[in-house]
């Protein structure tokens, strides 16, 4: 059997943990051009937010993944049950210019194997 997850691409209580993309070297206060967006941390997510969107990322598993697992193990039991995760592609980049973080795919899997 083999049981596909989309890493809950589809649920919108994930939302994606965007990494900031500012430059290392641009001195902070020092630096000598303004850009509006340096005020903006929307994109930046707080720790209660990761906590609420690993929850809701073990719900999404709990619901899509482990219910056909029990599903297949009370009608086949000892059956082989292969885990998909599809979706890697969502994490990559976004069409504003904002990177997600490179590691946001993994974490997901992560936590799908725990």
């Amino acid at each position: 059997y083999a049981l596909v997850w989309d890493m809950g691409t589809r649920n919108n209580d994930t939302p994606k943990r965007i990494f900031s993309t500012h430059d290392e070297n641009d001195q902070g206060a020092f630096k000598l051009t303004y850009d509006s967006s340096d005020d903006e941390n929307e994109d930046v997510i707080t720790d209660d937010e990761k906590r609420r969107t690993d929850r809701a990322l073990e719900r999404d598993i709990d619901e899509k993944v482990q219910f056909w697992v029990d599903c297949i193990q009370s009608s086949a039991p000892g059956a082989a049950i292969l885990t998909v995760a599809s979706h890697n592609d969502f994490f990559e980049n976004s069409e504003h210019g904002s990177y997600f973080s490179p590691d946001e795919a993994k974490c997901r899997c992560d936590l799908l194997k725990s």
